[in-house]
């Protein structure tokens, strides 16, 4: 499962997804082909919450 950041059609961003044992997937929405990062749940959610203070 793919989930966008929001961007339109043509405008660059990031892509987050499940992977084994709830892992989030992020990876470059132009280059589906490329690398991605893996995050714990817990991990994405503390970045998740810091960056919503910003």
């Amino acid at each position: 499962m793919v989930v966008g950041d929001g961007v339109g059609p043509g405008e660059e961003g990031e892509e987050e997804g499940e992977g084994e044992d709830g892992a989030v997937l992020v990876r470059d929405s132009k280059d589906k082909a490329g690398p991605h990062l893996t995050f714990s749940p817990t991990a994405w959610q503390a970045f998740v919450d810091l960056a919503r203070t910003l």
